[in-house]
């Protein structure tokens, strides 16, 4: 993998890192937004695995080669 995919796969690891942190901060204090602290959390996990799988493949392909 090229040094600036890894940067790039990097910020976006830790932007999804800090929605599922920030959603739980956010349901602890304020929990009349339950729903909304869901969704954000449920958004980093989906982003965090959407970007691990996406890695994952790019490192397949080139190991492939």
């Amino acid at each position: 993998m090229k040094e600036w995919q890894k940067l790039l796969f990097n910020a976006i690891f830790n932007i999804a890192a800090a929605l599922i942190v920030g959603g739980f901060l956010k349901l602890m204090l304020d929990f009349k937004s339950i729903i909304a602290s869901v969704v954000v959390v449920i958004m980093g996990i989906y982003l965090m695995l959407f970007i691990t799988f996406l890695a994952m493949k790019i490192e397949r392909e080139q190991n492939g080669r």
